[in-house]
């Protein structure tokens, strides 16, 4: 009788719906969310940073589908509103602060979009608020909520397949021909080396958490399995943990065995925390592989693993990172420009996505080093782009959603617990990877994924339900705001007007994006004439100017090497591109007036152009030289523009 209860509260905790119609909604919702996990698997050859814009579109479209269905899901059944939650309210005014700081900041076109190489930016932000909306709203509970992880989990197999694939050299169809390489270090499918390193560690981290769930004794309701199906996922949950935890040496990423080492050393202090006395010489016994295991890695990393490197190019730079590496000083260097920036704009900051301001005014670089866009470290980014109270949101959210893990942890039956502490632990791996680079599309997911879990633990330790036991809280009711705003039909459909144009619109925004990509791609990839290549760049700028100024720059590079052969072959073409490149220049300049990029690249030009044309632009050559100078005074110095 027990196992049908069980097998029953299970079935009714994924669909909740009675009608054909809700059934109909949930599932899209679900395909739509699944759909948002496959993106570290999409690469786009035929776009201009093909491990980033595809990625970054398909989750949009995914989440604005899911937007527009969930909101009609919603309208005609309360159960399906959101829950209320501090956790989602400090995102919220997070949010609220992140859209005035823009407004105020150096450009609030940029603010919103970022760039192609990024994709992130207020926009962005709206999506994933969005994405974790819905989820929340149809995972009523923890038990609904572990499906999608587990998709997650199985989405990772295969990431972490091709990745060790590749590694060994074997081809791999589709993805053979594209393999970043950086001193043995593998990237692909997320494009940069860090960017897997921090997938595979959060995964890991949360496939461990599924598997110690599994492992630990539970009550009635966790046996209706059967015993084939509990030994299959365990099986799948163990796979998953391994091949996760083989990709980071491939990656050579320090950051992923901080994010791996760090969590897990916390995780043993507070499980020996909350144990019983006669029990933490146990948890003691269990945890010392894990120490053992850190403590090799730092005599490795110490210098005795200098054969182990040369022999694994992936772990040659974690074994030879220190202090004195130019990556290290690379961040130090940013950090410590992000003290000054911060310091001029200390209560709204320079907007988002706007670091690289600070960076560009206040760095001491050297030669070798990269222009830093991105602080490389959450707290900083927050601190500077959205000033000491965007500073302050951050932290809260932060604290608050810890404080939910410690207290479900300490409320809950050692079942749930070990699942608490562990997917906490993949929290916290989030949390420190992202104090030393910033997140990737795939990263991104990966948190919200988690924040969705302290969400439903939040609301379980609200309502007194399901931390004794399965831990699978009670359904809790709406936010009061949410039941007085939809109580008038009016405003019922006025919510579902607005969901499904703002979903209509990103759809077509997200199309335009694509086709401005795709011919800023071809552009620059070097297969056209430089004809061809300036009708493409000029239908990149034209197809989706918020996201223009980066073809620009492009455009103003491409016109400066040709000009010398283009000026004697065609000069009427010439005259017609160094026309349309100094209005798109002075536009580039109104919209990020800041942008020290833009000036070098015109000074650049009208150098070249003075060469052979009047010697006024030898004039406005010098003119944009200073003003580069003056928002990046070392800017001759960096050797990546």
């Amino acid at each position: 009788m027990g196992r049908r209860v069980g097998r029953s509260r299970a079935r009714r905790s994924v669909v909740a719906a009675r009608r054909p119609f809700e059934q109909a909604l949930l599932l899209g919702i679900g395909v739509c969310i699944c759909a948002v996990m496959l993106a570290p698997l999409v690469v786009t050859k035929e776009t201009v940073y093909p491990f980033v814009v595809g990625k970054t579109l398909l989750c949009r479209a995914a989440i604005e589908v899911a937007f527009a269905l969930w909101a009609l899901l919603a309208l005609g059944n309360p159960r399906f509103r959101p829950p209320r939650s501090w956790l989602l309210a400090l995102l919220g005014v997070g949010f609220a602060w992140s859209l005035v700081a823009a407004m105020l900041g150096a450009s609030w076109q940029r603010s919103l979009w970022s760039t192609y190489e990024h994709m992130q930016g207020v926009v962005d932000s709206a999506h994933w608020l969005a994405f974790l909306l819905v989820l929340v709203s149809i995972c009523r509970e923890l038990s609904s909520l572990r499906i999608f992880l587990n998709v997650n989990l199985g989405v990772s197999v295969l990431v972490a397949a091709l990745a060790i694939a590749l590694g060994l050299d074997w081809r791999v169809p589709f993805y053979g021909d594209i393999v970043e390489r950086n001193e043995g270090r593998i990237g692909v499918p997320l494009g940069n080396a860090v960017y897997l390193g921090a997938y595979a560690v959060m995964n890991c981290l949360l496939a461990l958490a599924f598997l110690a769930h599994s492992l630990c004794k539970g009550d009635v309701a966790d046996a209706d399995a059967r015993p084939s199906r509990r030994l299959a996922a365990r099986a799948f949950w163990a796979l998953a943990a391994a091949m996760n935890f083989s990709v980071w040496p491939l990656t050579g990423a320090t950051g992923a065995l901080l994010g791996l080492l760090g969590p897990l050393s916390l995780l043993a202090f507070v499980a020996a925390l909350l144990a019983p006395w006669r029990r933490r010489w146990r948890l003691a016994a269990a945890f010392a592989p894990v120490a053992l295991a850190g403590a090799g890695l730092a005599l490795l990393a110490a210098g005795a693993g200098e054969g182990l490197g040369a022999q694994y190019g992936g772990l040659r730079q974690v074994f030879d990172t220190n202090i004195e590496d130019l990556s290290t000083r690379n961040r130090l260097t940013a950090w410590r420009a992000g003290v000054h920036g911060f310091a001029e704009q200390p209560f709204t900051g320079l907007g988002p996505d706007h670091f690289g301001i600070a960076y560009a005014k206040h760095a001491t670089v050297e030669p070798g080093m990269e222009f830093h866009v991105y602080a490389h470290s959450s707290l900083m980014e927050a601190a500077v782009t959205q000033g000491g109270v965007g500073l302050a949101l951050h932290v809260a959210l932060w604290a608050f959603a810890f404080s939910v893990l410690w207290r479900s942890a300490k409320r809950a039956a050692p079942k749930q617990r070990a699942f608490s502490l562990l997917a906490g632990s993949a929290l916290a791996s989030y949390f420190l990877q992202t104090q030393l680079q910033p997140p990737s599309v795939a990263v991104t997911m990966q948190f919200f994924l988690l924040l969705a879990v302290v969400v439903r633990l939040e609301t379980a330790l609200r309502d007194g339900d399901g931390i004794r036991g399965t831990g699978t809280g009670h359904t809790s009711s709406a936010s009061s705001i949410w039941r007085a705003a939809l109580r008038r039909k009016p405003l019922r459909l006025a919510f579902v007007a607005v969901a499904l144009g703002l979903s209509a619109v990103g759809l077509f925004v997200n199309q335009s994006i694509f086709g401005a990509a795709r011919a800023f791609g071809l552009a620059t990839s070097g297969s056209t004439t430089f004809g061809e290549s300036a009708a493409l760049f000029q239908r990149a700028i034209g197809t989706f100017p918020a996201l223009a100024n980066e073809p620009r720059q492009h455009f103003l590079h491409a016109l400066l090497n040709a000009w010398p052969l283009l000026r004697v072959r065609n000069a009427e073409m010439a005259e017609q591109l160094l026309s349309y490149a100094s209005a798109e220049g002075a536009v580039a300049l109104a919209v990020e007036p800041s942008n020290w990029n833009t000036h070098r690249a015109l000074a650049s030009l009208y150098r070249q152009v003075a060469l052979t044309e009047q010697k006024e632009y030898a004039a406005l050559a010098q003119r944009h030289h200073q003003q580069m100078l003056a928002l990046s005074p070392r800017a001759y110095v960096i050797q990546n523009w």
